[in-house]
């Protein structure tokens, strides 16, 4: 047997296997016999860009959302701090937990946190210790 035909043999051996295959793994599934549960929800997210500036060289720095750390600052982050979060996509709103702790005595300080969620307008939000500088203890809300 020449090598053409051995090729051209295992060529039509090939089609005749692969053909019904491709028709088997492409085709749409009929209808299903068994009665299914209910179809589960994938929660998709939302990535968003968080920004964190303030005023001051705090000792500490603690950001929470829904009671889950986003991050935990050195005593020696640089002002702005900034990373990625994910949201549930259909939220209209975020509300960020800030808590900064400055030394004791510290001037008036301010503390401005921005989103910059994917698809959506950026929102910005700023506050101020008071005249007692050393602590900052808020939520951040923040509205779509």
């Amino acid at each position: 047997m020449t090598p053409l035909t051995r090729f051209l043999l295992t060529l039509v051996g090939v089609l005749l296997a692969g053909v019904p295959l491709v028709y088997l793994t492409m085709a749409p599934r009929g209808r299903e016999t068994h009665e299914q549960g209910a179809p589960q929800q994938q929660t998709q997210s939302l990535r968003t860009f968080l920004t964190l500036r303030y005023t001051g060289s705090p000792h500490s720095a603690t950001l929470r959302h829904e009671d889950e750390v986003i991050a935990e600052l050195a005593p020696a982050t640089n002002s702005p701090y900034e990373c990625f979060i994910d949201l549930p996509a259909d939220t209209k709103s975020a509300d960020i937990e800030v808590e900064i702790h400055w030394p004791e005595n510290s001037p008036e300080n301010a503390v401005t946190l921005t989103l910059e969620p994917q698809g959506r307008p950026t929102r910005t939000e700023t506050q101020w210790t008071g005249s007692n500088g050393s602590l900052l203890h808020s939520i951040f809300s923040l509205t779509w």
